[in-house]
């Protein structure tokens, strides 16, 4: 099951994206097929923003978390922990570069956090 779920999930579009001043967006295709990414290149005028990052498309522009490369898709990083303060290391598998992202996005809880249902 999960290998071909995996299987699925390299079939889609992915891309690195990164907006312009000009307010469309530079697309490095990580897959063969980024069509589907291609109406942000063409026009500035969007009804989200998307942070730099990489995404893969399911109906629309998804951003991976915990997965993270430049624009020139030279290197790739996966989260490997350390979170302190603000930030936390990423570690790239294929040359061994160790970096640090902001982790601020992580500080807050999506949801309230439910009440505790212990008592003292």
């Amino acid at each position: 099951m999960i290998c071909e779920n995996f299987y699925s999930l390299t079939r889609r579009s992915w891309a690195y994206l990164h907006q312009n001043f000009s307010g469309k967006y530079r697309v490095s295709k990580i897959t063969t097929n980024s069509l589907p990414f291609d109406y942000l290149r063409r026009s500035s005028s969007h009804n989200q923003r998307f942070p730099d990052g990489i995404y893969i498309f399911i109906d629309s522009p998804i951003k991976i978390s915990g997965f993270y490369s430049d624009q020139e898709l030279s290197d790739f990083f996966i989260s490997n922990g350390d979170f302190k303060k603000n930030e936390f290391e990423v570690i790239s598998y294929i040359s061994g570069a160790r970096e640090k992202e902001n982790g601020i996005e992580y500080l807050t809880p999506v949801n309230d956090l439910p009440k505790s249902e212990t008592e003292g």
